[in-house]
Protein backbone atom coordinates (compact mmCIF):
# COMPACT_ATOMS: atom_id res chain seq x y z
CA UNK A 1 0.00 0.00 0.00
CA UNK A 2 1.89 3.23 -1.11
CA UNK A 3 -0.26 6.58 -0.73
CA UNK A 4 -0.46 9.13 -3.04
CA UNK A 5 -2.87 11.59 -1.84
CA UNK A 6 -4.18 12.69 0.68
CA UNK A 7 -7.04 15.29 1.80
CA UNK A 8 -8.41 16.61 5.35
CA UNK A 9 -11.37 17.10 6.08
CA UNK A 10 -13.28 20.59 7.95
CA UNK A 11 -11.71 19.60 11.05
CA UNK A 12 -8.21 19.83 9.95
CA UNK A 13 -6.84 17.48 11.99
CA UNK A 14 -4.55 14.98 11.58
CA UNK A 15 -6.77 12.13 12.22
CA UNK A 16 -9.04 13.20 9.57
CA UNK A 17 -6.95 12.53 6.67
CA UNK A 18 -7.61 10.19 3.80
CA UNK A 19 -5.43 8.75 2.10
CA UNK A 20 -5.57 7.65 -1.35
CA UNK A 21 -2.74 4.75 -2.97
CA UNK A 22 -1.98 5.79 -6.70
CA UNK A 23 -4.74 3.05 -7.96
CA UNK A 24 -7.47 4.85 -6.51
CA UNK A 25 -6.20 8.24 -8.10
CA UNK A 26 -5.67 6.88 -11.26
CA UNK A 27 -9.42 4.85 -11.38
CA UNK A 28 -11.23 8.57 -10.20
CA UNK A 29 -9.26 10.41 -12.71
CA UNK A 30 -10.37 8.15 -15.56
CA UNK A 31 -14.54 8.92 -13.66
CA UNK A 32 -13.46 12.14 -13.96
CA UNK A 33 -12.20 12.36 -17.45
CA UNK A 34 -15.12 10.48 -18.77
CA UNK A 35 -17.40 12.67 -17.21
CA UNK A 36 -15.55 15.74 -18.55
CA UNK A 37 -15.83 13.85 -21.90
CA UNK A 38 -19.22 13.52 -21.62
CA UNK A 39 -19.91 17.48 -21.35
CA UNK A 40 -18.05 17.82 -24.72
CA UNK A 41 -14.88 18.64 -23.66
CA UNK A 42 -11.82 17.27 -26.02
CA UNK A 43 -7.71 17.70 -26.68
CA UNK A 44 -7.64 21.41 -26.81
CA UNK A 45 -11.19 22.37 -24.62
CA UNK A 46 -10.45 24.79 -22.26
CA UNK A 47 -12.14 24.54 -18.81
CA UNK A 48 -12.32 27.27 -16.30
CA UNK A 49 -11.54 26.61 -12.47
CA UNK A 50 -12.54 28.62 -9.66
CA UNK A 51 -11.46 26.58 -7.02
CA UNK A 52 -10.18 26.58 -3.41
CA UNK A 53 -6.85 23.64 -3.01
CA UNK A 54 -8.27 20.66 -2.72
CA UNK A 55 -7.31 17.00 -3.27
CA UNK A 56 -10.42 16.79 -5.42
CA UNK A 57 -9.34 19.68 -7.81
CA UNK A 58 -6.06 18.15 -7.99
CA UNK A 59 -8.07 15.35 -9.55
CA UNK A 60 -9.32 17.22 -11.66
CA UNK A 61 -6.55 18.93 -12.32
CA UNK A 62 -5.02 15.27 -13.51
CA UNK A 63 -7.79 14.28 -15.49
CA UNK A 64 -7.43 17.59 -17.74
CA UNK A 65 -3.75 16.74 -18.06
CA UNK A 66 -4.61 13.04 -19.21
CA UNK A 67 -7.04 14.72 -21.71
CA UNK A 68 -5.48 17.10 -22.92
CA UNK A 69 -7.52 20.07 -21.39
CA UNK A 70 -6.68 23.47 -20.60
CA UNK A 71 -7.58 24.98 -17.76
CA UNK A 72 -7.99 28.27 -17.13
CA UNK A 73 -7.69 29.98 -13.62
CA UNK A 74 -10.38 32.20 -12.70
CA UNK A 75 -9.83 34.99 -9.69
CA UNK A 76 -11.44 38.73 -9.68
CA UNK A 77 -14.97 40.19 -9.35
CA UNK A 78 -17.76 38.47 -11.60
CA UNK A 79 -17.22 40.75 -14.28
CA UNK A 80 -13.46 39.92 -14.58
CA UNK A 81 -14.42 36.51 -14.74
CA UNK A 82 -16.77 36.61 -17.43
CA UNK A 83 -14.20 38.31 -19.15
CA UNK A 84 -11.49 35.41 -18.46
CA UNK A 85 -14.24 32.90 -19.78
CA UNK A 86 -15.31 34.08 -22.82
CA UNK A 87 -11.51 35.23 -23.90
CA UNK A 88 -10.50 31.19 -22.99
CA UNK A 89 -13.31 30.20 -24.83
CA UNK A 90 -14.29 28.41 -21.83
CA UNK A 91 -17.75 26.66 -21.87
CA UNK A 92 -17.29 24.18 -18.80
CA UNK A 93 -15.99 25.76 -15.39
CA UNK A 94 -15.33 23.71 -12.11
CA UNK A 95 -15.67 25.25 -9.11
CA UNK A 96 -15.58 24.33 -5.38
CA UNK A 97 -18.87 25.16 -3.09
CA UNK A 98 -17.36 28.22 -1.69
CA UNK A 99 -16.97 30.06 -5.26
CA UNK A 100 -19.85 28.85 -7.13
CA UNK A 101 -21.91 31.78 -6.18
CA UNK A 102 -18.89 33.84 -7.77
CA UNK A 103 -19.67 31.88 -11.24
CA UNK A 104 -23.48 32.17 -11.19
CA UNK A 105 -22.60 35.76 -10.67
CA UNK A 106 -20.73 36.22 -13.98
CA UNK A 107 -23.71 35.00 -16.16
CA UNK A 108 -21.78 34.00 -18.42
CA UNK A 109 -23.45 33.02 -21.65
CA UNK A 110 -20.68 30.97 -22.64
CA UNK A 111 -21.03 28.01 -20.12
CA UNK A 112 -23.11 25.25 -20.90
CA UNK A 113 -21.98 23.40 -17.58
CA UNK A 114 -20.49 24.00 -14.13
CA UNK A 115 -19.72 21.42 -12.25
CA UNK A 116 -19.35 21.59 -8.63
CA UNK A 117 -16.29 20.34 -7.05
CA UNK A 118 -17.87 19.43 -3.75
CA UNK A 119 -15.50 17.26 -2.17
CA UNK A 120 -17.06 14.20 -3.19
CA UNK A 121 -14.44 12.31 -5.21
CA UNK A 122 -12.73 11.14 -1.51
CA UNK A 123 -15.65 11.25 0.30
CA UNK A 124 -15.21 8.45 3.27
CA UNK A 125 -15.51 5.25 0.84
CA UNK A 126 -13.05 4.36 -1.48
CA UNK A 127 -14.38 5.01 -4.74
CA UNK A 128 -16.11 2.77 -6.72
CA UNK A 129 -14.67 -0.32 -8.46
CA UNK A 130 -11.71 0.60 -6.13
CA UNK A 131 -10.92 -3.08 -4.60
CA UNK A 132 -12.32 -4.96 -7.86
CA UNK A 133 -9.32 -2.66 -9.99
CA UNK A 134 -6.71 -3.55 -7.44
CA UNK A 135 -8.09 -7.39 -7.55
CA UNK A 136 -7.76 -7.31 -11.07
CA UNK A 137 -4.34 -5.51 -11.29
CA UNK A 138 -2.80 -7.94 -8.61
CA UNK A 139 -3.98 -11.18 -10.57
CA UNK A 140 -2.08 -9.58 -13.87
CA UNK A 141 1.17 -8.67 -11.55
CA UNK A 142 1.35 -12.06 -10.36
CA UNK A 143 1.01 -13.68 -13.91
CA UNK A 144 3.62 -11.75 -14.97
CA UNK A 145 6.17 -12.90 -12.20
Amino acid sequence: WLPCLGAVDESRSPASVRWLTYDDVQLLVSQVTTGLRSLGLRRGSRLGVLADSSADVVIVDLACLVMGVVTAPLAGDPATIRCQLQTAQCSVAVVTRYRLGQILDTRATSLRAVVLCDGSLLGTAPPAGAAEERDRRDAVDKGLR
